[in-house]
């Protein structure tokens, strides 16, 4: 079998983390895996098949070409849409046997060109993280739903926590890139809820882990809010310091509108701290409105300050979603994340194909309808709109 990985170690966002334990996972089978790398600074875990291709793009397929041949039928995971065209090709010469494709998020969630578009619809099998990824992935590129199978990225990081309701300030967490590049993540609107929510009364601190070329914007705007004296940027930090920051922490906040899992919720619910994120993408499949976290519109930033202030006066709450919190992370184990991928790993092996039975059968190209389904005890209701949001409509 072949795994097809990008970027796998030279970063530790949620794609790299998710293509590291993959890697790990298929390892353990002992089957013969051929991992190939496109990263020449990559450092794999150690064992014989896999391959850095340093030379770009061009020597990844020349290796995989190469590769093949000795092995002809192979079954293949692809780690990125990038890579489906060489996949779908080598498929069609009879070098490569049945593959499937791994979907993160935001570059799934829109249409792809022609070959990667057919190269999607002859994989055996479509792996997401979330449903909303796989029905944004399915409907855009004419793929049959059911070919997909939901396998959301397991938690790996242990924090010691123990119940710590706010006392005479409300301590927040954020952990992102600052790049340009990445200012769907939102972090100016949490620089306004901490400003708003001062103004209201209520005792703040924010620490932000996390740097790139938008931070100096963004400290610039901190000290137009004149909250320099309770926000903190840390920059980039150690897993170690992390974990620190994580224990010490109450919230944790990141209403970003582009998040396809969002690891970072599932770290720090793992420490016990409810999350206030926006109600978009895949991230309402980790935080669920009202138990372990609050869900906002995005850049609604006044919403924001009031679940803060909600926290900070109701220790009971608090810490009834704070429970909550560890219990979710708990569900996203790594042991269950094996258990499928090991499954999937044999039906793609298997001469009988693939059919994964993670989601009920169907033969919609399309989302289905909005579900409306309550989920606050107001009122409230979830569904999702045409542009792919999920609106929060209250109750009266």
């Amino acid at each position: 079998m072949f795994l097809l990985a990008t970027e796998t170690w030279r970063s530790d966002g949620g794609v790299q983390r998710y293509m590291r334990i993959l890697c790990q996972i298929l390892t353990q089978r002992g089957r013969g895996l051929i991992t190939l790398l496109d990263d020449p600074g990559d450092r794999p875990i150690e064992h014989e098949g896999a391959l850095c291709c340093g030379g770009g793009k061009w020597k990844f397929v020349l290796t995989l070409t190469r590769e093949s041949w000795k092995r002809p039928q192979s079954a293949a995971i692809v780690g990125h849409t990038s890579l489906l065209p060489v996949v779908w090709v080598l498929r069609k010469l009879g070098m490569l046997g049945r593959y499937a494709v791994v979907l993160h998020g935001i570059e799934a969630w829109g249409r792809l060109p022609w070959p990667a578009r057919a190269a999607a619809g002859a994989a055996c099998a479509v792996v997401a993280t979330t449903e909303y990824t796989a029905r944004e992935f399915c409907y855009y590129n004419g793929i049959d739903l059911a070919k997909s199978a939901i396998i959301p990225l397991a938690n790996s990081l242990t924090v010691a926590v123990s119940a710590k309701p706010p006392g005479d300030s409300l301590r927040l967490l954020a952990v992102t890139r600052m790049s340009r590049s990445d200012g769907y993540k939102g972090i100016e609107f949490v620089l306004e809820a901490v400003r708003t929510a001062r103004k209201w009364g209520t005792n703040v601190t924010l620490e932000i882990i996390g740097d790139g070329d938008d931070r100096p914007r963004l400290e610039e705007l901190a000290g137009r809010l004149r909250i320099l004296d309770i926000v903190h940027f840390q920059g980039r930090t150690t897993d170690q310091t992390l974990r620190d920051t994580l224990s010490h922490s109450h919230v944790f906040v990141l209403p970003s509108k582009k998040e396809g899992f969002g690891l970072v919720y599932l770290e720090a619910m793992a420490a016990g701290l409810p999350c206030i994120a926006a109600n978009y993408g895949g991230v309402p499949e980790v935080v669920e409105h009202g138990r372990d976290g609050f869900l906002v519109e995005y850049g609604d930033f006044r919403r924001m300050a009031f679940y803060l202030r909600v926290l900070a006066e109701a220790p009971k709450l608090y810490l009834d979603m704070s429970e909550a919190a560890r219990r979710r992370a708990a569900s996203f184990s790594l042991a269950a994340m094996q258990r499928s991928w090991e499954a999937l790993a044999v039906r793609l092996e298997s001469a009988v194909g693939v059919n994964v039975p993670v989601r009920p059968a169907n033969n919609m190209t399309a989302p289905p309808p909005p579900a409306r389904n309550p989920i606050f005890r107001g009122g409230h209701k979830r569904a999702t709109a045409p542009d792919g949001r999920r609106n929060i409509l209250r109750g009266t």
